[in-house]
């Protein structure tokens, strides 16, 4: 039986599923046919991509410069997680919670402002109106502890 393609982004087929016997994640590599680690470190084929490191502060918080940077970067509302990849190397499900919280900042602003009929008939042009570096800024100021860290890349050694 002829071995399927390798994926494109990682080089091997990143299938996560939960082993309820030993309680560890495991990675189905259709490529290879067979389980690996998810780190990709049992895999040849595993290239880690190179991300941007020019947005974190020395002491492992996110640049309050790159949070425009990074929203930019993504879809919000998005259910496919790979619209919330980006150039930091940042997990995917981290950016798309991050990003949902702030959905809901901008969707509270909007009711306030202007109430259930309007957020019903004009919501993406009065999300647009609110979806700016300032908001997203509030958004930071107004609960510090969603502010996101070092320990939220893919893969994170201290």
């Amino acid at each position: 039986m002829a071995k399927k393609e390798q994926c494109k982004e990682c080089k091997f087929c990143s299938m996560m599923s939960h082993d309820l016997g030993i309680g560890r994640l495991h990675v189905f590599c259709e490529y290879q046919e067979r389980s690996l680690a998810p780190d990709g470190s049992e895999c040849d084929y595993f290239e880690q991509k190179e991300y941007e490191d020019s947005c974190w502060n020395a002491d492992g918080s996110f640049k309050t410069e790159c949070y425009w940077k990074l929203r930019q970067q993504v879809t919000i509302g998005s259910c496919f997680m790979s619209s919330y990849e980006n150039t930091y190397g940042l997990d995917t499900h981290k950016v798309s919670d991050f990003f949902e919280a702030y959905e809901l900042f901008i969707d509270a602003r909007i009711l306030n402002n202007h109430g259930d009929k309007e957020w019903d008939r004009n919501y993406d042009p009065l999300f647009e109106k609110y979806d700016t570096e300032a908001t997203l800024l509030e958004f930071l100021n107004n609960d510090p502890d969603r502010r996101l860290t070092r320990e939220m890349l893919r893969v994170y050694t201290s």
